[in-house]
């Protein structure tokens, strides 16, 4: 667990206060320091921006929302198109005052139970990332 959650029990998520994945636009931009993904209709594209040079990747996949519940699926490729790693994690979202909290519940081992608050923020609207993710598939041809 991270942020105060651990200390302040008060401040951990509960049922009383899920977000429901429906409140999430259906065509919604993730952010990191490594990578973009979009997520609309059910689908998911990704792009691997790595700091390294030569670094490389794409993604392709699914999604659903059920509930606070939001679990996807996605197929990260290399150069020749081929896929190298699957990632296939459920989180849910809680609000507990203006803080939204995340849980890992499943597919992201190390790191499954960690709740934590933020990801959400990483959140924008739209598709940021289609123009990246046509490139990076093109150049694997």
């Amino acid at each position: 667990m991270k942020g105060n959650c651990r200390r302040a029990r008060s401040n951990c998520p509960s049922r009383k206060s899920r977000i429901y994945t429906s409140a999430i636009p259906s065509s919604t931009t993730s952010a990191t320091a490594w990578s973009y993904t979009w997520f609309a209709d059910g689908t998911l594209k990704g792009v691997k921006v790595g700091k390294k040079k030569g670094e490389y990747g794409y993604a392709e996949g699914t999604w659903t929302g059920t509930g606070n519940t939001f679990c996807f699926t996605s197929n990260w490729k290399d150069k020749s198109g081929e896929t190298k790693f699957v990632y296939s994690p459920c989180k849910g979202w809680w609000r507990v005052g203006k803080q939204i909290w995340t849980k890992n519940i499943s597919g992201d081992d190390q790191y499954d139970g960690d709740i934590y608050n933020g990801e959400v923020k990483k959140m924008s609207k739209g598709d940021k990332v289609t123009p990246m993710f046509d490139k990076a598939k093109a150049a694997a041809k």
